[in-house]
């Protein structure tokens, strides 16, 4: 089957990513102006107009990530023609079309858009087939792209048919098809962000006692896009006559020795690679060894305060626990570190350490619930070990 007249219109528009836009639109909408006879030939068209859009497509931009949104869409109009002198020349018809587009109203929006229209015009005999013989040509609209709002896009287009490339008898009567299919693509990528620096944190400012070696841990540093991370520790202060040396400085987690007493300030800045954080600090203070022993016994006593009754053997079990550590601070007060050390071993270790040992409590502990040993035993552990450096 050959046409009598195939045109093409082909319009595409590309937005290139730039300032952010919400709620951006690509619609496309096709309607029939007029359809005559535009040579002297005689004849007529029926009906020469067509009311309702011949094609109308919408679509909104769709979120970061989210699939594609698309509208398309197929149509065909008819004209019956006729009416003209089979022995005079070959008619020439005119389709005039009004043509709407919004390949988005601006270019300066965060999305990309595809909008695509095509238009062809056949020439049929009433019985359907297609009149061989004659040719028509191609029609480009063209969509011309700039900075700002520079979209420049034809209002209306208009065909007309050329005469058959060779002798073809002209029939009494034809119809006029066209056909539209229209497509329009919407889509907001995932534009790559600006790099952001990362968040260093070098941990709590906290007591250590003298001779600890202290752990530090960049693990709660962190980095806005979820790079990773390079880490790079030092001392920014140190006690008076210490020589004190961070472990691994470019180690995620490490160490140095507080070997005076004194404040030690420790620095961290994480880098992504290309930014670094702000310095983040911590001040780590080193006490003697009997004043750590001291404060661990305290806080022994804090946490017995602070546990629920549900953890206690009985309610009145914490009262009886916390005289002892008070016991306890006294003998390390007067100096009597062996006698606080037994007393701890003997009397306040047993009551909270079956979990520890066996995984569940046992029938000497005080502390019934494993939630509630796991709030006291690692203290008294703790201050075991600094009692037994002081002997």
């Amino acid at each position: 089957m050959s046409r009598f007249l195939s045109i093409v219109a082909a319009v595409a528009c590309m937005v290139s990513p730039a300032q952010a836009g919400s709620n951006a639109f690509s619609s496309v909408q096709l309607s029939v102006v007029d359809v005559s006879i535009a040579s002297d030939t005689g004849g007529f068209v029926s009906p020469s107009t067509f009311d309702e859009p011949l094609l109308s497509l919408y679509v909104e931009d769709t979120e970061c990530g989210e699939p594609h949104a698309t509208d398309s869409a197929d149509t065909m109009v008819e004209w019956e023609v006729g009416g003209w002198d089979t022995s005079g020349p070959w008619p020439q018809f005119r389709v005039e079309l009004s043509f709407h587009y919004d390949c988005h109203e601006t270019l300066l929006l965060d999305s990309e858009a595809t909008c695509e229209l095509r238009i062809m015009l056949f020439l049929f005999t009433p019985e359907g087939d297609g009149i061989p013989g004659v040719f028509g040509y191609s029609y480009r609209a063209i969509v011309v792209m700039g900075s700002g709002e520079n979209l420049i896009v034809p209002e209306t287009i208009s065909m007309s048919t050329s005469k058959p490339q060779y002798a073809v008898p002209l029939p009494s009567s034809a119809r006029l098809r066209l056909t539209a299919t229209g497509n329009v693509t919407a889509l907001t990528p995932c534009l790559p962000q600006e790099n952001q620096a990362p968040i260093a944190d070098a941990g709590a400012d906290r007591t250590v006692a003298l001779g600890d070696t202290v752990l530090l841990d960049a693990g709660n540093s962190s980095d806005p896009d979820g790079a990773s991370l390079l880490y790079d520790w030092s001392l920014l202060f140190v006690a008076d006559g210490s020589t004190a040396e961070i472990a691994e400085p470019t180690a995620k987690s490490t160490s140095f020795v507080a070997d005076r007493s004194g404040a030690y300030v420790v620095n961290l800045v994480v880098s992504d690679g290309d930014l670094e954080s702000e310095p983040a600090t911590a001040t780590i203070t080193a006490v003697p060894v009997a004043d750590a022993a001291m404060e661990a016994a305290e806080e022994i006593a804090e946490a017995l305060v602070e546990l629920p009754t549900d953890g206690l053997q009985n309610a009145n079990t914490a009262t009886p626990l916390i005289n002892k550590l008070n016991a306890i601070q006294d003998m390390i007060d007067r100096g009597a570190y062996r006698a606080a050390l037994n007393q701890l071993k003997n009397d306040v270790l047993p009551k909270t350490d079956g979990c520890a040992l066996t995984g569940e409590p046992d029938r000497n502990d005080w502390l019934v619930t494993c939630e509630a040993q796991a709030e006291v035993y690692p203290l008294v552990i703790r201050t075991i070990e600094l009692l037994e450096r002081l002997i």
